[in-house]
């Protein structure tokens, strides 16, 4: 069985492109993960009750890993443009779709070597 792990990011926007920018050298290290890019408004629920993800994070000066989507700050959302994928995630936990999440976000502006270096880690010692 193939593990996923789903990878948030717009590839076009180099603020939200640092997850995205990760996935071909992370499929060269993992060969038993499968690395799947989503668009954080279609496709949720092919992730399962438990989705593993990894996206960037505003607000934070490290990368941190979150088990907890009541740790996930929201915006008050006035046009579904405002819809992230934190307010996707709290309404699938609400609501019973997922069970439990874990997410691996990296800081903007974060160095990619530095990222993919600590993704690796966190991976390998996480046995994902």
């Amino acid at each position: 069985m193939v593990f996923k792990v789903y990878v948030f990011g717009n590839s076009m926007l180099e603020e939200d492109s640092l997850a995205v920018k990760l996935i071909p050298k992370l499929r060269k290290r993992f060969k038993d993960i499968d690395f799947v890019h989503l668009d954080p408004n279609e496709d949720l629920m092919e992730m399962g009750e438990n989705p593993v993800i990894v996206d960037v994070a505003k607000g934070i000066e490290k990368p941190v890993v979150l088990d907890d989507v009541n740790m996930l700050i929201t915006e008050q959302i006035h046009t579904m443009h405002d819809f992230d994928i934190a307010q996707n995630l709290k309404l699938m936990k609400s609501a019973g779709i997922i069970d439990s999440v874990r997410i691996y976000a990296l800081p903007y502006d974060y160095p990619e070597k530095k990222a993919l270096e600590w993704l690796v880690g966190e991976l390998e010692k996480n046995s994902i």
